[in-house]
């Protein structure tokens, strides 16, 4: 019911305000397409989540640390972490507000796949909207998390290969 009307326009399909290649819509016929969805789909309203490097700062603030313009926020999160800073909990406690929406984006990702059965997304995102998505609809999503990770030919459902902040012990940066 929450689902938009899919328009064709030539070589691209028109879902969500979204033009997206025959290509896609092949593979999403034959049960072929795996998402890869990074920070950059959390960031928009009414989600607006930090991408890495603003929740590298975020984490930061009170610690007197402060991240070089050429640092990595891999290896300046694990300096933190390095100096006794729970840089995980943190993560989680920023990643996991109280008021958190799932945004359009989130919606179209997951409105690209036939039914919940058939989703295929690996993300790097912390964050649950995808979940949120589905169960906004009613249904209930899968989730693998890091360390227990589907084998590469068998991705189904949604996999957060950073971890998740369900469990904060085992995010990755």
């Amino acid at each position: 019911a929450n689902r938009q009307k899919v328009t064709y326009r030539g070589s691209y399909v028109f879902l969500n305000g979204i033009d997206f290649p025959n290509q896609i819509v092949d593979a999403i016929k034959c049960n072929n397409l795996v998402v890869f969805a990074g920070a950059g789909t959390s960031v928009d309203k009414p989600t607006s989540l930090p991408d890495v490097e603003n929740l590298a700062k975020e984490i930061a603030e009170g610690t007197g640390e402060i991240i070089g313009e050429k640092d990595s926020c891999e290896v300046f999160l694990g300096a933190l972490k390095a100096k006794d800073v729970d840089v995980n909990q943190l993560a989680a406690d920023i990643l996991s507000g109280t008021c958190l929406e799932h945004n359009k984006l989130h919606e179209t990702i997951v409105d690209l796949f036939n039914s919940h059965e058939d989703i295929k997304i690996v993300t790097t995102n912390y964050d649950q909207m995808f979940e949120q998505v589905i169960e906004s609809r009613g249904g209930s999503p899968t989730v693998f998390n890091v360390p227990a990770l589907p084998l590469g030919d068998d991705v189904n459902r949604i996999v957060h290969i950073h971890g998740n902040v369900e469990n904060p012990k085992t995010l990755q940066y």
